[in-house]
């Protein structure tokens, strides 16, 4: 199994995003001793790969807003808004019976994440058109284990190494429509080229669920040098959060390794965690099954809700002729404050605290992944991680059958190829993605772009074909039985130490 640096390894390998934060360090296999680097590249009696462990990973989700895309690419600042879809615990494993419930450490965040969605995608036009920094929401994945997801997209996106010599074009054989795909490294959706390295701001929503006496806080990381006060903590305080007292930053949190890529790229930008802790958790059940519907509240959910969407707001229309003061108040005009009893919250609170995988939401979003499957390939991959009922946020082994893409060619399982002409001839890229991954894919395109002038509704992608021109280049699809344009994207999550062995399915 692996398991997660200590705080201070970890803190120690920011100075290098290569490195890995995870290890292979419980060994249960009889005498001896047996590293990561053999475990993964275990070969059977005939010299195939043959891997006796597998690595943690998943897909993050990303999205953009108000832009559906961001093709043609463009240098200017954009804003980052996360939260994470995976928590853990000392045994999480739903096939072997555990449980990762995660109620504060990820639900209450995520939820938050996805109001802030909808209640961005009712902004009037009149508002939007006062937007002058574009907003990624993004979902980050296998955060409980090192930080996976945030360190490989921000990775991706802001050190400038990302390249891919295999890419894929053509729209018949690319993951998505209309979409660019690389054979190798693979990577099915390669949307993320076009945001650019330059991250203005990033806020990540860590634990909101359960706030002390009802107040939320900033940790913000600034090194501008100047000790000016940045534009975003300018506005948290006038929408009554709280300045952090710790000297430290949180540990374990995307900004960590929004830090990181930050540092080692020289970019500008502004960091900032908002969570309902000061310098203590609220709660001691932080990475336990005892982190369950009981200890958060919706009333401090709709807190931060409320808060969060009013803040990127503000932050995306801040500058020019408009200064804090005046965005913050336009932002508070634009987007009423979030009631406990919101219909979209409520929603959301039961289904990922309580359904779970009989959640309308999820059947949904299933639903509509397979009818694309079948469309693209002809016939539905399925889906192997449920959310389960009660909702279980472990983000289990990264593998041909959870979550890792692959092409399936010849016969043959791989996890990247560099044969484009034979994959041209007779190649099919594959991804098994997670419920949990399925069903905020579909939330953000539902939340974030609805476009009313369609007013139509669907049962498939295709009955949305007619309205394409409308969404600029991503096109429409069909989502919860309404017609909206696509801006939602997966993103690999598995850690920046490995690398795919070539024609194989396996890592080193």
């Amino acid at each position: 199994r692996s398991i997660s640096l200590t705080p201070v390894e970890y803190i120690d390998a920011l100075d290098s995003p290569l490195k890995p934060h995870a290890a292979f360090k419980l060994y249960m296999g009889g005498s001896g001793t047996m590293t990561s680097e053999e475990c993964l590249t275990w070969r059977d009696l005939e010299g195939e790969a043959s891997p006796m462990c597998k690595p943690l990973g998943g897909q993050s989700v990303w999205a953009s807003y108000p832009n559906p895309t961001f093709n043609p690419p463009t240098s200017d600042p954009y804003i980052i808004l996360s939260a994470v879809m995976d928590g853990s615990t000392p045994f999480p494993s739903y096939d072997a019976g555990g449980m990762v419930p995660a109620a504060n450490d990820v639900v209450g965040g995520l939820i938050v994440l996805l109001v802030t969605a909808a209640r961005m995608g009712e902004v009037k036009d009149e508002v939007k058109d006062k937007i002058r920094k574009n907003v990624v929401v993004a979902g980050f994945q296998g955060e409980g284990y090192g930080g996976m997801g945030s360190r490989r997209f921000l990775h991706d996106v802001m050190s400038g190494d990302y390249h891919c010599p295999y890419p894929l074009t053509n729209s018949d054989l690319t993951y998505l429509p209309n979409g660019t795909s690389c054979l190798h490294p693979l990577y099915p959706d390669t949307e993320f080229e076009f945001l650019g390295g330059n991250v203005g701001t990033f806020i990540n929503v860590d634990k909101v669920g359960k706030q002390n006496e009802g107040r939320l806080y900033m940790h913000e990381y600034n090194d501008d040098g100047e000790g000016e006060v940045s534009t975003i903590s300018r506005i948290m305080t006038l929408l009554n959060v709280t300045d952090s007292k710790s000297d430290v930053l949180p540990p374990y949190t995307p900004l960590s390794s929004y830090i990181a890529e930050k540092v080692a790229s020289s970019n500008e930008g502004v960091g900032m965690v908002l969570s309902g802790y000061d310098d203590v958790y609220v709660t001691n059940t932080t990475g336990s099954i005892y982190d369950d519907e009981s200890t958060i509240s919706k009333i401090d959910v709709a807190r931060a809700a409320t808060v969060t969407a009013r803040a990127t707001l503000a932050e995306s229309i801040v500058g020019g002729d408009i200064g804090v003061e005046e965005a913050v108040e336009i932002a508070i005009d634009a987007i009423a404050e979030v009631d406990p009893s919101d219909p979209t919250l409520s929603s959301l609170w039961d289904c990922f605290l309580v359904t779970g995988s009989e959640c309308p939401y999820v059947r949904s979003a299933i639903s509509s992944e397979n009818s694309r499957s079948i469309s693209r390939i002809g016939y539905s991959l399925g889906f192997t991680q449920p959310l389960s009922t009660p909702p279980n946020y472990y983000v289990n082994v990264y593998s041909t059958a959870h979550s890792q893409p692959y092409v399936y060619m010849g016969n043959k399982v791989m996890a990247s190829t560099t044969d484009k002409e034979g994959f041209e001839k007779d190649g099919i890229i594959h991804l098994q993605m997670s419920e949990i991954e399925a069903t905020v894919k579909e939330l953000f395109n539902y939340f974030l772009h609805p476009v009313s002038s369609f007013n139509a509704s669907c049962t498939s992608d295709s009955d949305c074909s007619k309205y394409n021109s409308q969404c600029s280049t991503s096109g429409s699809v069909c989502t919860f039985t309404k017609c909206v344009c696509s801006t939602s994207h997966y993103h690999p999550a598995f850690d920046l130490g490995l690398k795919t062995l070539n024609d194989t399915a396996a890592y080193k």
